[in-house]
């Protein structure tokens, strides 16, 4: 008989994922939704296409199996959200579970409204029609907080997406990139140093004057630091390693190395993880994973990214991360900028959701992270920041698997590096044996020579140290960049002191703008007549020419300016302030305003302006 009621057909595929999305879209936190499905191959169609229409959340399929650890912590805990929108969990495998693991998961979802009100995501949980009775007859308070059902399961499979071609594109891009990488390392003197696509590159031609590192891990074995990374990246347990080491001895050269490396043999066989090098000098505020990865892949690299192509090759491990200079982000006394940006670089291992999504046997993604020692003043501070990520990877996993940050620090050069990176400098050895003469002969000169950029120094300005009876950090810095300042200016149209004076406008914006170590120059005040050669004939861009011979500092086409180590930085601001207490002009910051940093160049300065007669360095300004 009939009803009198229309009956309406069934909505079309589009039609139905078009609700789905525009639901996920919506729903920023807290979304319960029922998709129903017959064939894995629809579902997995749905699933690849919401992660094409909504490229900034991130999806994760948690497949559900018999340990109570999975499902009950899900229920109970909130993740932190790793997507700058909301998190998408598609929970898959309900009805594979045993009948007391089901009988146990329904009545968390019965006993769960307080929980999923607090979710920081959405979830979307995959179930057939026949299972529907099954679940709201143990969970009948589960039906009325449902955003929405959605059934898929009158649809036949279709074919792929597009989302092969997304997978194709991103990683042939990628090789793409890391081939120029390559090519540009191993042909450093042929490549212009406004040309090298990372900036650490351009520094010093590495695939001439590269000397093996050593280091020393947390029990005090020494290993070499390739065969230390090579065990890392082989063992089960650990996915994060922090490598330490004092200003000077060689991290960024070492993660530098070895990612080429790495590049090479993924080149070859692409089971290996794909390596990524990420300076963090260009992020000096808070790091969000997804804008990140965008700025990194697409702004920076001109790569074909994809987000979703990313997150499945991240949930499979397949990433090796070296990620250099954590010191060199935003002001380290700030303690939660600190955990912040720690917590979300250990965000991009995705080791939390590798665990919930896959359990413990997959294989993990891998990230090195360098910063100076002075950053984890102990290991029980160290711990104290990995402890406040206080997620399900801490509170479910750590306990278990002893996941921790494996530490180790890089060691200072031995007598053997230091003759190795000294022949390679020169290609000499009777140049060499001399060079060692010199360094062996003069009060702590070898003890300088320990560290690889300071070594760099002393090779490069030797002919002018020999004469001295001791020399200290800050005199290398002098006559190193002396040699620039005072001497190859053939292309400037600064002065010697309009040279000295830029540098020490550049350091010190750099070093109060809170750790951005880039400027432009249109942020620098133009010079003073006195300080240009021919003042009437200037060109406009009176910069660009400073830093066509500057071995210090570079420019690029844009015109922001970087110091090639943080430590340049350091000691022009420390030689401009000695400066002004020596000609009693204001001092650009207090001395207590200082890092520890730039307060031992300024005490190294002074000791040596003091022994020459200490003129206006009266110990008031020093406190």
């Amino acid at each position: 008989m009939d009803s009198g009621f229309p009956i309406l057909p069934p909505l079309s595929f589009e039609e139905e994922f078009e609700g789905l999305a525009s639901e996920l879209s919506f729903c920023q936190s807290g979304g319960l939704i029922l998709a129903l499905y017959l064939h894995e191959e629809v579902r997995e169609t749905v699933m690849a296409r919401l992660r094409e229409e909504l490229p900034s959340h991130f999806h994760f399929p948690l497949q559900l199996n018999n340990l109570k650890i999975q499902f009950s912590t899900f229920f109970s805990q909130t993740f932190e959200q790793t997507g700058e929108h909301s998190d998408v969990f598609h929970v898959l495998g309900i009805e594979q579970l045993s009948e007391a693991a089901q009988l146990e998961f329904l009545r968390s979802l019965q006993y769960g409204r307080e929980n999923f009100k607090s979710l920081g995501y959405s979830l979307v949980f995959w179930v057939s029609p026949a299972f529907v009775t099954k679940l709201f007859h143990a969970a009948p308070d589960f039906y009325h907080w449902l955003n929405g059902t959605y059934d898929f399961s009158i649809y036949q499979p279709t074919g792929g997406t597009s989302y092969a071609r997304q997978r194709e594109n991103f990683l042939g891009s990628l090789k793409s990139y890391l081939k120029k990488l390559i090519w540009q390392y191993e042909h450093w003197e042929e490549v212009p140093k406004t040309d090298f696509l990372l900036e650490v590159m351009s520094r010093a031609n590495l695939h001439k004057y590269y000397v093996a590192l050593s280091g020393t891990d947390s029990q005090g074995n020494v290993w070499r630091l390739d065969k230390l990374l090579d065990n890392f990246l082989k063992e089960p347990q650990h996915s994060f390693m922090t490598l330490l080491g004092d200003y000077g001895t060689g991290k960024s050269s070492f993660s530098l190395h070895y990612f080429i490396q790495q590049a090479k043999r993924y080149l070859q066989d692409n089971r290996r993880r794909i390596p990524l090098f990420i300076s963090l000098k260009d992020y000096p505020k808070r790091v969000n994973v997804p804008t990140f990865l965008q700025k990194e892949f697409v702004e920076k690299f001109q790569l074909s990214f994809s987000l979703a192509v990313f997150q499945e090759l991240a949930l499979a491990g397949q990433f090796v991360f070296l990620v250099d200079g954590f010191d060199e982000m935003m002001s380290l006394a700030d303690k939660e900028e600190t955990v912040a940006n720690f917590k979300a670089l250990t965000r991009l291992t995705f080791e939390n959701v590798q665990f919930l999504t896959q359990g413990e046997t997959g294989r993990k993604n891998k990230l090195l992270m360098t910063c100076r020692t002075h950053y984890f003043f102990s290991e029980a501070q160290e711990k104290e920041i990995l402890r406040a990520d206080y997620t399900v990877l801490y509170r479910n996993y750590a306990t278990r698997s002893q996941y921790q940050i494996t530490r180790v620090n890089v060691g200072k050069f031995d007598q053997a590096q230091i003759e190795e990176f000294i022949l390679k400098s020169v290609d000499n050895e009777a140049t060499a044996q001399q060079m060692l003469a010199i360094i062996r002969d003069t009060y702590n000169l070898q003890e300088l020579s320990e560290r690889p950029l300071l070594l760099n120094m002393i090779v490069k300005t030797l002919p002018e140290l020999r004469e001295k009876e001791k020399i200290n950090v800050a005199d290398l810095y002098q006559v190193y960049t002396n040699g620039w300042i005072e001497r190859d200016d053939w292309r400037s149209q600064l002065t010697p002191q309009g040279k000295r004076q830029f540098m020490w406008e550049l350091a010190l914006k750099m070093y109060q703008g809170g750790g951005n170590f880039s400027l432009h120059y249109s942020q620098l005040d133009k010079p003073k007549p006195e300080f240009l050669k021919n003042p009437g004939e200037v060109n406009e861009d009176y910069y660009a020419y400073e830093t066509t011979t500057c071995a210090f500092l570079n420019r690029d086409a844009e015109g922001n300016y970087k110091f090639v180590h943080k430590s340049f930085m350091e000691y022009f601001v420390a030689e401009l302030f000695v400066d002004s207490v020596k000609k009693l002009r204001p001092r650009p910051l207090a001395y207590s305003e200082l890092s520890w940093r730039v307060r031992y160049f300024v005490d190294l300065i002074r000791s040596f302006w003091r022994s020459r007669g200490g003129a206006n360095l009266n110990d008031s300004y020093f406190e």
